[in-house]
């Protein structure tokens, strides 16, 4: 198992750019193998996987490793505190947040808040949003959180099942939702946004998604790669999205 530290990493790194923005977690997923998926930031968020496979083809290094999602039974449990003060009732109008991963897909949820309790491929839970996901049209679909409505999200056409990488980053802020995708800005939403339950749990890999739109009824299991997941306790800038996207352009194959 390969142990990452924070060892100064150069800017012109995507982990040192990474970094350098202070995420409350960072995932680079190239340790090959291991029972925690291993947090590089100080916080030590590591995540729970459950059937994943490490695989050569890190979208900045094809030498090193990323993670296989088989499309049935693979995800990996967030701890909850790597999103921050998210609310447990009332409006999120002064929150802020950021989400940020690379991934490669025939189609499947990428993020997704459950309220708890939540068990992958059991019965629904009482509240459910697939935060990020690539729906059964190719379309990416992005509702980091419960805007009142399944179809108050940002869609980008794409197509994203391409099994291409693509760079995303979902940025909330005191009400205003803001979609990167490759580095562009792809989308906003503004609404007022209310949390629906008083505790929540996070998946990578995996959602409920009955109801919301161009996905099966259940849980949408992604297939694909996903590499270097971090979250943010505010909105990233579009500057910032765009060094970071140019930080891993070096490296950067299959697009």
């Amino acid at each position: 198992m390969i142990t990452r530290t924070r060892a100064n990493w150069p800017l012109s790194h995507y982990y040192g750019r990474v970094l350098a923005d202070g995420p409350t977690l960072f995932w680079p997923m190239d340790q090959w193998t291991g029972p925690v998926i291993q947090d590089l930031t100080i916080n030590t968020n590591n995540g729970t996987p459950n059937t994943i496979a490490f695989v050569a083809g890190s979208p900045i290094d094809p030498q090193a490793a990323c993670i296989y999602f088989n499309g049935s039974s693979s995800y990996i449990t967030i701890p909850s505190p790597s999103f921050g003060n998210y609310p447990t009732s009332g409006s999120t109008s002064s929150y802020s947040i950021s989400v940020e991963v690379w991934f490669k897909t025939s189609g499947g949820v990428i993020l997704a808040q459950c309220s708890s309790p939540a068990t992958p491929g059991g019965s629904a839970p009482s509240g459910y949003v697939p935060a990020i996901y690539v729906d059964t049209t190719g379309a990416l679909r992005v509702s980091v959180f419960w805007f009142g409505s399944a179809s108050d999200q940002i869609v980008a056409n794409g197509p994203f099942n391409d099994g291409k990488w693509h760079h995303v980053v979902a940025t909330y802020n005191n009400g205003t939702e803001t979609l990167y995708v490759d580095s562009a800005q792809s989308g906003t939403y503004t609404g007022s946004q209310t949390s629906y339950a008083s505790a929540y749990v996070y998946f990578l890999g995996t959602g409920e998604t009955t109801n919301w739109a161009n996905t099966p009824s259940g849980w949408f299991y992604f297939t694909g790669n996903i590499a270097l997941f971090s979250v943010y306790p505010y909105a990233l800038s579009a500057p910032q999205v765009l060094a970071h996207y140019n930080a891993a352009r070096t490296g950067l194959v299959g697009v």
